[in-house]
């Protein structure tokens, strides 16, 4: 199992020139990527207060499919059940000594530019 965490796929945000970039205009991806994208851009900007987007999903097929791009270490790692603030969260045993085993790899650095790099390559060549 290796988990991909929230704040490490927040480092890969991809700017409105990726629509730029896209196939173009009369190919079945292009005009698909054309309707849905400039709406993920204003939900971002609305909602967020972002002129760009994450695209967590693709982060990971990214680590699948290249993960020497991804430094993992192996943790204990849990879902909080129990606490008000912590609800749902994952929790990361990082202790020297950890009360139990490892039970996953867990992401803790990425090569941002290779991953957008890669995600660019993947959407402008569909």
């Amino acid at each position: 199992k290796t988990l991909i965490p929230l704040d490490v796929t927040r480092r890969i945000t991809l700017n409105l020139d990726l629509l730029e970039k896209l196939p173009p205009e009369g190919s079945p991806h292009g005009e698909l990527l054309r309707q849905l994208l400039p709406g993920a851009f204003r939900a971002y900007r609305q909602h967020l207060g972002m002129e760009g987007i994450h695209l967590h999903d693709a982060v990971a097929i990214v680590a699948a499919i290249s993960p020497e791009l991804f430094t993992t270490e192996r943790m204990y790692g849990d879902v909080e059940t129990e606490g008000v603030l912590t609800y749902g969260a994952t929790v990361f045993d990082r202790r020297p000594r950890p009360e139990h085993q490892p039970n996953m790899d867990v992401v803790v650095d990425v090569d941002a530019a290779a991953v957008t790099d890669s995600i660019v390559r993947g959407l402008t060549q569909a």
